[in-house]
């Protein structure tokens, strides 16, 4: 009895079909993901932006440091161009003020509203005695002078008054212009832009009994200055007239 091998014989004889596996082997790996992954260019356009962002925001930066240091430089030149203004301003305001004191050898330029006169000394101080008027003798301290009158009125001396003083502008020799000697100047009036040369007399005090002048020669060495008090201002009050003056001085020695 054979036994029946066919359906064995035939699975045998049968080929195994690899087909499934060959199929799956034959079948080449798709690696069009990681392919594409790889051949995909890494994208940097982010960290480009960061980049560009980091060189904008340093060029923000720059431009906004600029900026501000030349708005200090703009600040600090109009802070130099102001106080060189008010240095200007001020200088210009100082040599225009008119000065109330001349040195030696200069002419002391005197400018009020009611007076105005140029004085120079001629000479320095003198001693004199006089003896030979009825109403002013004694022992006197000279002081020759040139007067000039820059008005467009005649000029007097009955309300100017004369003091020879020292440094500190004490008063230590007066004059009185309502009793001026012959070669006075306080006796003249002078012309509207002429001039005139005379001496003024001062005394340090007056006798009791015969009004005659003394001098205390020992003053003489602390005079400084000669003072000019000249009207500056006057008000008048009912019947009355009160004055304001401004004292000048003209350095002697």
């Amino acid at each position: 009895m054979n036994n029946d091998n066919n359906g064995l014989n035939n699975l045998n004889q049968q080929p195994m079909n690899n087909n499934g596996l060959n199929n799956l082997n034959q079948q080449p790996m798709n690696n069009n993901g990681l392919n594409n992954l790889n051949q995909q260019p890494m994208n940097n356009n982010g960290l480009n932006n960061l980049n560009q962002q980091n060189i904008n925001n340093n060029s923000s930066f720059n431009m906004n440091k600029n900026g501000k240091n030349t708005s200090k430089l703009v600040l600090a030149i109009v802070i130099v161009i102001i106080v060189i203004s008010a240095i200007v301003f001020v200088f210009n305001m100082g040599s225009s003020k008119k000065s109330y004191i001349a040195s030696v050898g200069s002419t002391l330029e005197i400018e009020e509203k009611y007076e105005m006169l140029n004085i120079k000394a001629l000479s320095s101080i003198e001693k004199k005695t006089i003896s030979d008027n009825i109403f002013w003798n004694g022992d006197f301290l000279a002081l020759k002078v040139m007067v000039e009158n820059p008005t467009t009125t005649d000029l007097d001396f009955s309300l100017i008054d004369f003091y020879l003083t020292d440094a500190d502008k004490n008063e230590l020799y007066i004059t009185d212009n309502l009793n001026p000697y012959r070669d006075s100047i306080l006796s003249r009036t002078i012309s509207s832009g002429d001039s005139d040369e005379g001496y003024i007399y001062f005394y340090s005090d007056t006798s009791d009994d015969d009004m005659t002048s003394i001098s205390d020669y020992s003053k003489i060495d602390d005079i400084k200055y000669l003072k000019v008090s000249v009207i500056s201002d006057r008000k008048i009050s009912g019947s009355s007239m009160n004055y304001n003056k401004q004292d000048y001085y003209l350095e002697l020695n």
